[in-house]
């Protein structure tokens, strides 16, 4: 009788999760996060995309979770459940999971990656700012003001957009590997 062979597909998600949460509770320059990578290699990569989205949103919530009651948590009263904007915020995760599910998917080049980490970069920068003009009062609620809520976040483009292309390269890559390597990670991803 044969030995049952280990189960590596949650063992590989957990890792993502733990990977995204980790990173994110580190220090690390403004905006260069694993996030966006991430919600283009769940769209791109996962077989069922309800269980891809379901992961992203999964490790959106928990690290900002972490984020909010760990790091900031003197700024909030009580536990704070969601970040504030996290609908934006997760409208535009929800966006480059859209992007890497039909751009990507099935497509992976170095020139389709570059592609898309630059509309995934810019959908976030235009729906998260877009957010921050909306819900807030930094900014007139006009078409000047939010020109003016763009501009002052152009600054961050930099480091969101650098963070996509650092992660895509190390998400797909990783995936690319351990799936030739273990069977049953690539019974994760069609």
């Amino acid at each position: 009788m044969q030995a049952p062979k280990p189960n590596y597909k949650w063992p590989y998600i957990l890792g993502m999760v733990v990977f995204i949460l980790v990173f994110r509770l580190l220090p690390h320059w403004p905006n260069v996060s694993p996030m966006g990578a991430f919600s283009m290699h769940t769209g791109a990569n996962f077989k069922s995309p309800a269980v891809g989205f379901g992961i992203l949103l999964f490790a959106a919530w928990l690290s900002d979770f972490a984020i909010n009651n760990i790091l900031y948590g003197s700024y909030y009263q009580g536990i704070a459940w969601f970040t504030p904007g996290f609908l934006y915020i997760y409208l535009a995760y929800g966006v480059v999971f859209l992007i890497g599910r039909y751009i990507v998917r099935n497509r992976l080049t170095y020139g389709t990656m570059v592609l898309a980490s630059l509309l995934g970069s810019v959908a976030f920068f235009l729906i998260s700012n877009f957010g921050v003009w909306r819900d807030s009062l930094l900014y007139p609620h006009t078409w000047q003001g939010l020109l003016a809520c763009y501009a002052m976040a152009l600054p961050y483009f930099g480091g969101t957009l650098f963070g996509d292309m650092l992660f895509n390269g190390i998400l797909f890559g990783a995936t690319a590997y351990l799936g030739r390597k273990i069977k049953q990670v690539q019974e994760i991803f069609a």
